[in-house]
C-alpha cells in the first residue's frame, strides 16, 4: 500500500525524536577506533595529529560508505623517498657494493673475461675457465723459479761462441776434476809352479794402491773385486817368468772363477833359449760389470821342471773403474 504524506511525516518524527532522546554513538568503519567517551548527546572522539613526513587533509568522501557531503581524513607521507638509513660493505677482497641511490642499493655486476664463461642460475652465478692448457693446473713446483729462470738465462746458449765464454759465473770452477778407481798388486816373492801344471792361480801380497778397497793381501788375495757403483772395468797383467826350459808359458783371466767370458784374452810364449826370463802382458777390452765381480789370473808351466813367476817392479795385476 502506497505511503501518504502524513506516513512520511510520522517517520522523520520518530527519527528526531531518536536523535533527541538518545545519546549519539560513534563505531568503527575501519583501521584504529577513534572515538573514546560518550557524553550525554555529545561523542567525543580522539584527534589525529601528523607526525615527521606525514600530511593531513580533509576531503569529500567518494568511497560509497559516506554521503556527499560528509568527509574524510586523508594521511600521507611526505618522506623524499630516501628510504631507511640502511647500507652495504665488503668483509673482504673485492667489494661489489655501489653507493646507495635512493631506496635502491645497487652491485656490481660480473662480466665475462677471456676463456671465463658464466652460468646464472637459480641460486648463485657459476664461473668457468676454459683454454689455459694443462699448465694451468699443474703444481707450482713444476716449473721453474724466478732465481732458476735467472740462472737459465745466463747459461750457456744456443749459437753463443764458445771462444768467448769467461768464469764470471763460476760455473767452471764447479766441475769437478775425473776421479779415478782402481788398484794396482804385486809380489813380494817369487811364486814357484810346478811342472806340467795349469790353471795356476796367481797371489798378490802387496798393493802400490787400491782406491776402493778391491783386493786384500791375505783373504782371497788373488782377486780383484768389482766396488759398488760400477759399471764398466778393464783388467791388466804383466808376468816375468823365470828363465829355464823351452816349453809353453801361458797365461788368461777368469771372472767369478770362470774363463769363458766375453773379452778374455789367452797368451803363451817359449823359451826357446832357456836362458833368458820371459814375460807375458794382457789387457781386457772395457768389461761390463756388477759389484762383486771379481778378477783372477791363471797360468800354466807346460814344462816338465818347476818354474817360478818373479816378484818385484815387473810382475803386477791391476784393475781400472771405468765408470
Amino acid at each position: 500500500m502506497a505511503r501518504t504524506e502524513d506516513n512520511k511525516k510520522a517517520t522523520l518524527k520518530n527519527v528526531a525524536s531518536t536523535l533527541t532522546d538518545t545519546p549519539t554513538t560513534v563505531s568503527l568503519v575501519d583501521g584504529v577506533v577513534l572515538n573514546t567517551t560518550q557524553n550525554a548527546k555529545t561523542a567525543i572522539i580522539r584527534g589525529l595529529e601528523a607526525g615527521a613526513g606525514i600530511t593531513l587533509d580533509v576531503e569529500d568522501a567518494d568511497d560509497g560508505r559516506f554521503t556527499t557531503t560528509q568527509k574524510k581524513i586523508v594521511i600521507s607521507s611526505t618522506g623524499g623517498g630516501s628510504g631507511e638509513a640502511n647500507t652495504a660493505s665488503s668483509a673482504g677482497g673485492q667489494s661489489l657494493v655501489l653507493p646507495k641511490s635512493g631506496i635502491d642499493l645497487p652491485f656490481k655486476g660480473i662480466t665475462a673475461g677471456a676463456n671465463i664463461t658464466l652460468t646464472s642460475n637459480p641460486t648463485d652465478v657459476e664461473v668457468s675457465v676454459s683454454g689455459l692448457g694443462s699448465a694451468a693446473f699443474a703444481n707450482t713446483t713444476a716449473f721453474a723459479t724466478s732465481a732458476q729462470g735467472t740462472l737459465a738465462d745466463s747459461a750457456l746458449q744456443p749459437g753463443d761462441n764458445i771462444s768467448e765464454l769467461n768464469n764470471d759465473a763460476g760455473y767452471l770452477s764447479t766441475i769437478p776434476a775425473p776421479t779415478f778407481r782402481g788398484a794396482l798388486v804385486g809380489k813380494t816373492t817369487f811364486q814357484t809352479l810346478a811342472g806340467s801344471t795349469n790353471n795356476i792361480l796367481l797371489t798378490w801380497d802387496t798393493e802400490e794402491y787400491d782406491t776402493n778397497s778391491m783386493h786384500d793381501n791375505v783373504t782371497n788375495n788373488s782377486r780383484l773385486t768389482v766396488p759398488s757403483s760400477t759399471t764398466y772395468a778393464k783388467v791388466k797383467v804383466a808376468i816375468q817368468w823365470q828363465s829355464g826350459g823351452a816349453n809353453l808359458r801361458s797365461l788368461r783371466f777368469r771372472k767369478n772363477g770362470a774363463t769363458a767370458f766375453f773379452g778374455n784374452i789367452e797368451l803363451s810364449r817359449v823359451d826357446e833359449t832357456g836362458s833368458h826370463n820371459t814375460s807375458l802382458y794382457a789387457e781386457t777390452p772395457v768389461l761390463a760389470v756388477v759389484p762383486g765381480d771379481y778378477f783372477e789370473v791363471e797360468v800354466d808351466n807346460a814344462d816338465v821342471g818347476s818354474l817360478q813367476v818373479l816378484g818385484g817392479n815387473t810382475t803386477w795385476f791391476a784393475i781400472e773403474l771405468v765408470a
